[in-house]
């Protein structure tokens, strides 16, 4: 075979191989802001020694510092093996192959967020290719916050666990184990398809809860936390309890003195942090290195360890108990099936239909509700074997009209299907949400019976209707009112709306001025956060504060009118994001200025903006964005409500 012919130059090179991956820790490094007593000064200085995770230039680790995506990718990548500088031919090869083949996906996402960081670009190319990282990971590298700007994601614990599970090359280990495994009071809080990998690293003793009795999944990872983790992970993925006769490499002592021995099994186990592998000779399991100028070949092919498997037959040369050459054999099994990827349903309407240079794509207005209307264009490439279906038949691409309301099954930056409504469709038992001005047309937000919200256009021909009283103007519609619409692609043919009339007493805990809507955020007296639009022409938004008392009467959830029931002490408000907690109190920062000290009592209402209910204090983390209200114009909280 063409690979002995080299084997004396790899003898040759191999006397200046030092013990790869096992190399005995550089001393600790010292950093500013990480003293010997801080509770992650080992790990932070283990994985800063291996450049998995290292300071800045003006010695500071930031060991509080959130991390994003892109940076964790970076860091996963070097965990898994990545390399800049000494590549070998088929290390470059097998990179650049990872790149093109991904480069489709990546161009995708880049077109998609103008945050998205082309500098990690090969590394999620790397870390896609070793099945690290998959498509559906990558939505969630860029997001858009409450005001639809885009932000780079904060790294969560439960992602966290599911790619270190990934690295270490347990998935299918994690995947065997039950639900209910561990005993977390939040555990119905963590994202099903998420546990098995939490319960995994938890029998490890790799992770526990944030608190005594509660993992708060959602809860951001720090750069000290995630030294913390990658160290403990990697300690995991060191081979332990090798049987005996297990030859672990050393360094080369003597280079004058070479033993060269040849060996053959099957592959037993691969340690890729190592370069290890581990080898069934008949009755026994020996344990070898492959160096990094060791020469890899599969079925006859220059390949690199990342190509090696499980089960394969191999035969190799040893020059001092290193595994310098080697030729594995893959044992003929079934054909695999290539799993489908997982699908995320998109309802929207078709904003446009445009060729692209690797197929065509179809950009999707989606809109979400989070209080007031998120509207957002989405692209995705249509697959080649992408399905178009209408009323149940199969129409071509050229079919699809623009503002057609659509369900796609999407997966990364690519759309599997897409499954439009006739040109004439009808919303039943729906629910106005909003009206907005967009592009200079009155657009109605209305939410179907099943959730979905789309944003439908008024024309001069719109006929609009109440129950109560007969035919109307559109600004005769109130939100929150009962909808019934009949729409032609995404323009209103009929809307026939229905309201009911209340009263609500409550505190208001925001206000927000907008050009197209002026709305207040109240905590109801029965405890609900609950967000009202204002009716501007009976209503001077610019009377109303923060704190105080008041009584709506309404109109679906419009405010037809508002009566000060007590207006209290003028409070203060403050919105930041928590750079610490401590027992009582926490330090928000905002913008450039000194962390502000907020303090809390059992009195303080804690409240999810998203759900609109309370929460326990516990689950706030460092790196929360949240708005609080000091009723008193001091320090001390009333309410602090999560914002993102």
């Amino acid at each position: 075979m063409k690979g002995w012919r080299i084997l004396a130059g790899l003898m040759a090179a191999a006397y200046g191989v030092l013990s790869y991956g096992l190399s005995a820790t550089l001393a600790a490094t010292a950093y500013k802001d990480v003293p010997a007593a801080h509770w992650a000064f080992d790990a932070i200085n283990t994985v800063s020694d291996k450049g998995l995770i290292v300071g800045d230039a003006s010695g500071n680790f930031r060991p509080e510092a959130l991390i994003d995506k892109f940076e964790t990718a970076k860091i996963l990548a070097k965990s898994a093996g990545y390399k800049y500088t000494n590549l070998t031919k088929e290390e470059q090869t097998y990179y650049n192959r990872a790149y093109d083949k991904n480069k489709p996906l990546l161009t995708e996402f880049q077109k998609s967020f103008n945050k998205w960081n082309t500098t990690a670009d090969h590394e999620i190319a790397f870390l896609l290719e070793k099945e690290i990282l998959t498509a559906d990971d990558l939505n969630q590298f860029v997001v858009n916050d409450t005001n639809g700007v885009q932000q780079l994601r904060a790294l969560s614990r439960q992602e966290a666990a599911v790619f270190l599970v990934k690295l270490m090359g347990k998935k299918n280990d994690a995947l065997k184990i039950s639900s209910g495994y561990v005993d977390f009071e939040d555990d119905d809080s963590i994202t099903p398809e998420f546990k098995p990998y939490i319960y995994y690293l938890k029998s490890l003793q790799i992770i526990s809860g944030e608190t005594s009795s509660q993992f708060i999944p959602n809860g951001a990872v720090t750069r000290a936390s995630m030294a913390i983790l990658l160290t403990k992970s990697l300690e995991a993925m060191k081979p332990s309890g090798v049987d005996s006769g297990a030859v672990i490499p050393v360094s080369i002592a003597n280079p004058s003195v070479s033993k060269v021995e040849s060996v053959s099994g099957m592959i037993d186990k691969l340690y890729p942090i190592l370069n290890g592998i581990q080898i069934l000779t008949d009755d026994k399991k020996m344990l070898y290195q492959v160096p990094p100028v060791g020469h890899i070949e599969v079925d006859g092919y220059l390949k690199t360890f990342s190509d090696l498997r499980e089960g394969m037959l191999l035969s190799g040369v040893l020059l001092n108990n290193e595994l310098v050459n080697l030729a594995a054999q893959s044992v003929p099994a079934a054909p695999e099936v290539t799993p489908a990827p997982s699908m995320t349903a998109l309802t929207g309407l078709v904003d446009s239909i445009q060729p692209d240079t690797s197929g065509v794509t179809i950009q999707i207005l989606t809109c979400e509700w989070n209080g007031e209307a998120m509207l957002e264009v989405k692209s995705f490439l249509l697959a080649p074997e992408s399905k178009i279906m209408q009323s149940g038949k199969a129409i071509a691409f050229s079919d699809i009209v623009k503002g057609s309301a659509v369900t796609a099954e999407v997966s990364g930056g690519l759309c599997y299907s897409l499954e439009l409504t006739e040109k004439s469709w009808e919303i039943q038992n729906g629910v106005l949400l909003n009206k907005k001005m967009i592009a200079d047309v009155m657009t109605l937000i209305i939410q179907d019976h099943s959730g979905v919200s789309y944003a439908l256009r008024l024309t001069d021909e719109t006929v609009v209707s109440r129950k109560e009283t007969g035919k109307v103007n559109w600004d005769d519609l109130r939100a929150g009112d009962s909808v019934s619409a009949v729409c032609e692609y995404d323009r209103l043919i009929a809307v026939d709306a229905a309201g009911v009339k209340s009263t609500q007493d409550g505190v208001i805990l925001e206000v927000h001025v907008a050009a197209d809507q002026q709305a207040i955020v109240m905590q109801t007296t029965e405890g609900a956060v609950k967000r009202y639009a204002l009716m501007p022409e009976t209503v001077d938004v610019y009377s109303v504060r923060v704190g105080m008392k008041v009584r709506l009467n309404l109109e679906s959830q419009e405010v037809r009118t508002l009566t000060v029931l007590e207006n209290a002490v003028a409070p203060s408000f403050f919105t930041g994001v928590i750079e610490s907690m401590q027992t009582g109190s926490l330090y928000l920062r905002s913008g450039s200025v000194d962390p502000k000290e907020i303090f809390l009592d059992d009195a303080t209402v804690f409240i999810d903006s998203g759900s609109g209910g309370a929460v326990k204090p516990e689950q706030l983390a460092t790196g929360m964005k949240v708005y609080v209200i000091l009723p008193d114009a001091g320090k001390r909280a009333s309410h602090v409500t999560i914002l993102s």
